[in-house]
């Protein structure tokens, strides 16, 4: 099940063009009807200049896993800017609680950041690059149990509207790992 309620104010004003918060719930069950997934999350969003949007969040959710219930409550910022039609560019941060996956899961301490850009240099290319880093601890203030740091690039070129070239390059530092891909495509519309 899932419901929202918010509204948006549009005062268009030099640095508040519109905005506004919104509450939304989430609730979600297996097939027996067994809870699996609670969200209840509030969020205000504002837009100003150059196509650039800001958003917080508080979130509470409510997670099984391994069949433990975990509660958690995590604080996030995102900031998206479009300033011209050949270059956007995003970023977020997470803090709060998060499960630390395994055979004996527990609930820990995690601050994530991500950022990427977009660059459009021509009309039929496209490239973008991002990076995550998260760094999970035990609790707050306590020790680092792992920091993960992901670099990825990935370029798109359209040969025609249809046919398309895809090509994407990762690089994992927690695990010392590369991976590559490219993805020649043929889309069919009749």
């Amino acid at each position: 099940y899932y419901g929202y309620l918010g509204y948006n104010v549009f005062p268009e004003k030099k640095y508040f063009i519109s905005g506004g918060p919104r509450l939304s719930y989430e609730y979600i069950t297996d097939w027996q009807g067994n809870l699996q997934d609670k969200k209840l999350q509030l969020r205000f969003t504002f837009q100003t200049l150059f196509n650039t949007a800001v958003a917080a969040y508080l979130m509470k959710d409510y997670e099984k896993y391994n069949s433990i219930g975990f509660n958690k409550t995590q604080y996030r910022l995102s900031i998206y800017s479009s300033p011209s039609k050949f270059f956007n560019f995003g970023t977020y941060f997470i803090l709060g609680d998060s499960i630390y996956y395994s055979d004996t899961p527990y609930l820990g301490h995690s601050l994530t950041a991500n950022f990427w850009a977009n660059i459009l240099p021509t009309p039929r290319l496209s490239i973008t690059t991002n990076w995550s880093a998260v760094n999970f601890y035990e609790g707050i203030g306590e020790d680092l149990v792992y920091r993960i740091n992901i670099f990825r690039f990935s370029s798109t070129y359209l040969f025609t509207r249809n046919l398309y070239l895809k090509t994407i390059w990762e690089y994992n530092d927690y695990y010392n790992t590369h991976y590559g891909n490219a993805l020649l495509a043929f889309e069919y519309n009749p």
